[in-house]
């Protein structure tokens, strides 16, 4: 056997380039992108390893979808039915008949919000709640819609191509009159950070500045949108490369990777390396892996 002959070497890999010609994707010594990864995941260090596998499940049931969890309360839909996963994981039906479009949920000092296409309500202390009529003059209980979260003091639904806000700390009821803006599209992204409001249609990402809605102004960030349910938020020092302070929105788009900071910030982390495009709906998590965190994303059309 004849002397071996070094080709290339590399310290790490960088993840996966589909952007580029999979022929023009070339070693480097800093760390080489892949042009395809199956089954991986990729540290700080930028060591691939193989991923983990699948347990085995400890809930079956149909048409089970909008998982949401914080460590002590875990929520579901099943078929059309919104439930509640117990320690010993059995279920229990919170409210029955919310339909079967997806729910997303948003927690406020423990209180969990959630709203879908067509209803809108909260759990506290295991129980659901509905928003209650309001007698005051020119006011209506807070609408449902397709995304929910919480800014200074206030929530926000994403209805259609509208962003509704309701009252200040009164998050049961809002004004029909003054309390929402209008976008040109369907709103795919509601993205709350420090200072402000990411929000997208399905044509341009914009920010929001500021605590008040009413004055608040739409400054474009990008001609592309936001797939949604694929937005996380997560504290700037977990994001690697990125030098900003607070708390950040990571999202997914036909373009790539987001990241929406403090004071307007955005970046796409992926532009020149991974886009996304023909993805309409997707969902997401961070995960904490101890030595490096993740952001962990399914898309689908």
């Amino acid at each position: 056997m004849g002397n071996l002959e070094l080709i290339f070497e590399t310290k790490g890999f960088r993840g996966v380039n589909n952007v580029a010609d999979p022929a023009r994707v070339l070693p480097s010594g800093k760390g080489s992108f892949l042009t395809r990864g199956e089954n991986i995941d990729i540290d700080n260090e930028l060591m691939a390893s193989r991923r983990d596998g699948f347990g085995a499940p400890f809930l079956t049931g149909t048409r089970i979808h909008s998982l949401w969890g914080n460590g002590e309360t875990c929520l579901f839909v099943e078929d059309s039915d919104l439930k509640r996963l117990n320690a010993d994981y059995s279920a229990a039906v919170l409210r029955p008949g919310v339909g079967p479009a997806p729910v997303d949920y948003v927690e406020v000092n423990g209180i969990v919000y959630y709203t879908n296409d067509t209803v809108i309500g909260f759990v506290k202390e295991g129980e659901d709640h509905s928003f209650p009529p309001t007698s005051q003059t020119y006011k209506v209980p807070m609408v449902p819609g397709r995304l929910i979260e919480y800014f200074h003091a206030r929530l926000y639904v994403a209805r259609k191509n509208q962003i509704w806000f309701s009252d200040p700390v009164a998050f049961g009821r809002t004004d029909p009159r003054r309390n929402f803006k209008q976008l040109p599209s369907t709103v795919t992204l509601l993205g709350p950070v420090d200072d402000g409001i990411y929000v997208a249609g399905l044509e341009a990402t914009y920010f929001m500045a500021g605590e008040d809605p009413g004055k608040a102004v739409l400054l474009k960030k990008a001609d592309y949108g936001a797939i949604p349910g694929t937005k996380i938020t997560a504290m700037a020092e977990n994001i690697g490369g990125y030098r900003g302070s607070g708390k950040v929105c990571l999202w997914a788009s036909a373009q790539g990777i987001c990241l929406g900071g403090n004071e307007g910030l955005f970046v796409n982390l992926t532009k020149d390396s991974y886009h996304l495009g023909g993805r309409t709906e997707g969902a997401a998590i961070f995960r904490n892996r101890g030595r490096y965190q993740q952001y962990l994303l399914t898309v689908w059309v």
